[in-house]
Formats: structure tokens, C-alpha cells, sequence
């Protein structure tokens, strides 16, 4: 199944955030922060739990509710009540360890291709002699190496990309709190607490850089 990226969700939360007018409203309240950054973990959460933990992140905005009404209208809208996006597209519960929670990997292969695409028709225009034989030779043995790869993480349920210490540890985390939450050893607000350190490194990435595609060389804020 196509799943979204993880990272996305937090980033089209934030630009409605900037829409709105409401980040500094956001950065200098501890409350709204943190029911944000719960917003931004929804994802994470069981998909039978989403719905509570949305009413409860809602009625935490109580205190602002004038000012964020369209932050939430559109997080229902858009991802819980009659979404546009069903929940089964956004939620990564049943997939953390097992798949990645962005598509960085996809993006950064569609702009190898890209770069390459753009050398080779440099190459032709500057040689007419040269055909696209060699274009479409290297797209077939990338092909090729791409199902190989998918074949093996498929057998293996597992990546086989490079990943970086504080990624695996951060997966590691995540994996103990989800077993903590199916065995009944965490509730739903101490899940959400281990989650949000993952989203309040979100929150910093978006703030600094709206356009950053890579969240991993920040270190998490917990609060």
C-alpha cells in the first residue's frame, strides 16, 4: 500500500501554522506547542486511537480555541472526519521499523535521475553523433538494482539503505513504546509523550527551513 510521508504531514500542519498567522503564537505557548506537535505524531498513534487523541488535543486548545479554530478545522477535515486523506494513507502505527516514515529516499532518486536526465541531453545537444541508447541503458539497470533492493527488504521486512545512528535509535524508541501500548503498559498521553520528542525535532526543521527534505540531522527537543 502507498503510504505517505510521515515528515509531509508535519510540514502541511505548519504551513498552515504560517498561514494562519499563528506561529509565534505557537512557539511562545508551552500548551499550543505541545498539542501541535501531538497533531504532528498522529501518525504514529494506533489508528482506533486517533480519534480520542484528536478530541483531546482540541479540547487542550480550548484556552485558544478562537485563534486555532482553523488549525483544527482543517487537521479534522483534512485527515480525521470524513478526510480527504483516509486514515489508512497517512497512518505509520502498523509500520514502524518495517518501512521508512518519509519518502526522503524516493525524492532523492527521482532528483538523481533528474541530474543525470540533464547531463545527457547536455551531452547530445553538444554531440549529435551520440543516440539515447545510453539513457535508456542506465534506466534499465537502475530499474533493475531498484527491484532488486525492493525484493530484499521485502524478504528481509527490513531496509537495506544506510541509516544514520539517531535514526535506528530513534526507530528503536518507537518500536519499544508501540509494544508498551499494545501490551496496555503506556496509555494514550504517555504514548503521545514519547512521541513528541520526534515531533518537536519536526517542528525545528520547519521552522528554520520550510523546504528542508531531511529531518535527521537534528537532535530532538524533549519537553
Amino acid at each position: 500500500m502507498v503510504k505517505s510521508c510521515h515528515f509531509h504531514f508535519a510540514q502541511n500542519i505548519w504551513k498552515k501554522i504560517k498561514k494562519y498567522g499563528l506561529t509565534k503564537l505557537i512557539l511562545n505557548n508551552d500548551n499550543a506547542r505541545r498539542q501541535v506537535v501531538n497533531m504532528m505524531a498522529l501518525p504514529l498513534l494506533p489508528p482506533n486511537e486517533v480519534n480520542e487523541a484528536f478530541s483531546n488535543i482540541i479540547e487542550s486548545f480550548s484556552e485558544l480555541r478562537d485563534k486555532c479554530i482553523k488549525l483544527t478545522d482543517y487537521v479534522l477535515k483534512t485527515y480525521i472526519e470524513e478526510p480527504r486523506y483516509p486514515i489508512d494513507f497517512w497512518s505509520h502505527f502498523d509500520l514502524i521499523r518495517i518501512r521508512p516514515r518519509t519518502n526522503n529516499h524516493v525524492e532523492g532518486y527521482h532528483g538523481q535521475l533528474n541530474s543525470i536526465n540533464d547531463s545527457f541531453t547536455f551531452i547530445f545537444q553538444s554531440n549529435t553523433k551520440l543516440t539515447p541508447v545510453a539513457w535508456i541503458r542506465y534506466i534499465q539497470e537502475s530499474e533493475e538494482s531498484t527491484m532488486s533492493r525492493y525484493e530484499q527488504e521485502q524478504a528481509q521486512q527490513r531496509t537495506t539503505r544506510p541509516r544514520k545512528r539517531r535514526t535506528v535509535n530513534n526507530d528503536l524508541r518507537l518500536t519499544e513504546a508501540k509494544k508498551n501500548d499494545f501490551n496496555g503498559r503506556l496509555d494514550l498521553e504517555d504514548y503521545q509523550a514519547t512521541l513528541r520528542s520526534l515531533s518537536y525535532r519536526y517542528m525545528v526543521v520547519l521552522d528554520n527551513d520550510s523546504n528542508s527534505k531531511d529531518d535527521d540531522e537534528y537532535e530532538p527537543k524533549i519537553s
